[in-house]
């Protein structure tokens, strides 16, 4: 076996320094007039060799909802039961799980504080209700209650202050 292919076969494995391994295989094959049969070589070996089992790609797995995966879905949103949780229960994203319901003619909840929330959440606000307490009140996350506050015109307080 060449130096050359002794190196490639390092870095296939994944012996030693990669990066020092592709310098010297840089430098053997540099000089094509001595080197060029041998680098056109080395590189019908690299495009044959197959990754050993033990470093092999992982690959995302696709999971397809059934029917009835589906049904269970809708109605347990329908019932109340939370995108995000949806999700995780199903092992898929939250916007694929959007997308399923939207799909099926399912209408969304509304994400957020409706005006009458928002008037009331800057009222508790203003008499020193933190963003977190208010947000566990109305089922929504801190930073959302902190945005609609804003867009409200409520002066909100530093965190430094605290």
């Amino acid at each position: 076996m060449s130096t050359g292919a002794a190196l490639l076969d390092r870095i296939v494995r994944g012996e030693g320094s990669n990066k020092a391994a592709m310098v010297e295989l840089v430098r053997l094959y540099s000089n094509l007039a001595v080197g060029g049969l041998a680098l056109v070589e080395l590189r019908v070996q690299a495009a044959t060799r197959h990754r050993p089992a033990d470093r092999a790609v992982a690959r995302q797995v696709h999971h397809r909802l059934s029917q009835a995966e589906v049904a269970e879905m809708i109605s347990a949103y329908r019932q109340g039961e939370p995108v995000k949780e949806l999700a995780q229960r199903f092992g898929i994203h939250r916007v694929t799980v959007t997308a399923i319901l939207r799909r099926h003619d399912v209408e969304l909840h509304r994400v957020g504080l409706v005006p009458a929330e928002v008037l009331a959440a800057a009222d508790h606000y203003r008499r020193g209700w933190s963003l977190a307490r208010l947000g566990s009140k109305y089922g929504v996350d801190p930073a959302t209650v902190w945005r609609a506050l804003r867009l409200a015109g409520v002066a909100m307080r530093s965190p430094a202050g605290r």
